[in-house]
């Protein structure tokens, strides 16, 4: 196999890979003897037509099914052979055969760029604030816990109120027409909890009835009001169906709530509670720390990006979000061509910062250890239910496990970072500011 690598740009390469005549002729003529034996072509008996009336009547299909298969087969081992570890899928530009037989495909390929990873030792960080969890931390959550666990019970002959949990049917109309999109059936909404359509919307049903319908219109003056961007600047019009009223009936937080969780008592209870908050104070330090590293990183490296790997991206954040909606009852497809584009700023900002952290680790010699890798193939195992035997057996070259190992070195090299920052007082870098403005505007009067 020869391969030929050239650059494009600086996000882009082009390869050209020849697989001889040798290794696949024979292939074809494989696919020529096998078609031969299941095929049935007029005036010739089952496996006795010529391979140039079979040629005639399927060769462009066999020629297109080989070449399919050495591409698939080739690909990988051309990639890695000339070390190119590609940031989105590939482009196959063209293939053919040549007059000697052998076959010729290229493939455009996005990387990164080529740059020195800079500003990222010695960085000077904010320490997080001090934060501890509370007493009445603990009882908020507890609290929590309960609604989730509440029963509904039906409100006979009542009307809507706060806190009351109604089922409806939801008709939008927008510019005279129903906006389909945003029709719902059976939605659960928790009056003065839920902020579906409008901040506003759960308060027009108060005082409504089981069986009645409720008629409003409401004003979106900005995209954090609206679902969408049409509606941004106009007033919808609802027709809501109220088809159920429910309030909560809450548990009591006791031993035997404790109980229904699969935890001995109340106590048992509150300490779990205090450690998932804790450990939750703990994440939200490491976001504050996180972002700041972020924010370096991309001051100090400015790089170009791959174009289809930031659009890859857009689509992995949409199908985020739409799971989420999903998760809340929401159906609702993310297609509006200005709120895809406001993905875009987020999704490049990712893909950069993904390519300084992987540069930053080849620079430094960070990779795993023989003990990492294998906590790598255990968290693996975990999430798809299997050994971790298995796991190693079925994934040990698939794209799953490449990115949860790409994922563990960066989680390196961001400790790597913060073992070689400087972390300050908030007081001490306002401080600073303060003096550095100070210092500016002496040099302006003088």
């Amino acid at each position: 196999m020869k391969i030929s690598v050239s650059d494009v740009n600086e996000t882009q390469k082009k390869l050209i890979v020849e697989i001889p005549a040798d290794v696949v002729q024979p292939e074809i003529d494989k696919k020529y003897r096998q078609l031969s034996k299941r095929v049935r072509i007029k005036g010739f008996r089952p496996g006795k037509a010529p391979r140039n009336v079979l040629k005639a009547y399927y060769g462009k299909a066999i020629d297109n099914e080989v070449a399919q298969e050495f591409i698939e087969k080739t690909f990988p081992d051309a990639l890695e052979q000339e070390g190119i570890k590609p940031l989105a899928e590939a482009d196959l530009e063209n293939y053919g055969y040549n007059e000697n037989g052998s076959l010729t495909y290229s493939v455009l390929v996005e990387v990164a760029p080529e740059f020195e990873p800079d500003g990222y030792k010695g960085i000077e960080i904010r320490k997080p604030p001090e934060k501890a969890v509370t007493e009445e931390d603990i009882e908020n959550e507890l609290t929590r816990i309960a609604e989730s666990s509440a029963n509904l019970e039906p409100v006979e002959d009542g009307e809507v109120q706060e806190g009351h949990v109604v089922t409806i049917d939801v008709t939008p109309y927008i510019d005279g027409r129903v906006d389909e999109k945003y029709v719902q059936e059976d939605l659960l909404l928790e009056i003065g909890k839920d902020k579906l359509y409008h901040p506003e919307f759960g308060k027009q049903l108060l005082g409504a009835k089981v069986g009645d319908t409720v008629h409003f219109k409401l004003k979106y003056l900005s995209s954090e009001e609206a679902p969408n961007e049409d509606w941004v600047g106009k007033e919808v019009e609802f027709y809501v169906d109220i088809k159920n009223i429910a309030r909560k009936e809450l548990p009591e937080i006791n031993d035997e709530f404790a109980k229904t969780l699969g935890l001995d008592s109340l106590e048992k209870l509150r300490e779990e509670v205090r450690k998932r908050l804790e450990k939750e104070l703990e994440l939200e330090s490491k976001k504050f720390i996180r972002e700041q590293i972020d924010s370096h990183l991309l001051k100090s490296n400015d790089i170009p990006v791959p174009e289809k790997a930031v659009l890859q991206e857009m689509e992995s954040e949409i199908k985020d979000i739409e799971m989420q909606l999903l998760r809340q009852g929401i159906d609702h497809k993310i297609e509006d061509p200005k709120i895809r584009e406001s993905f875009k700023p987020g999704a490049e900002l990712s893909v950069k910062l993904r390519i300084i952290i992987d540069k930053i680790a080849e620079k430094e010699n960070i990779t795993l250890s023989p003990q990492e890798e294998e906590e790598v193939f255990s968290n693996l195992a975990q999430v798809l239910r299997v050994s971790t035997e298995e796991a190693k057996e079925r994934f040990e070259k698939s794209s799953l496990l490449d990115k949860m190992k790409a994922n563990k070195i960066r989680e390196k090299v961001y400790e790597f970072i913060e073992e070689h920052a400087k972390f300050v007082d908030a007081s001490e870098v306002e401080d600073s500011s303060q003096e550095t403005a100070n210092n500016e505007k002496g040099e302006e009067d003088n």
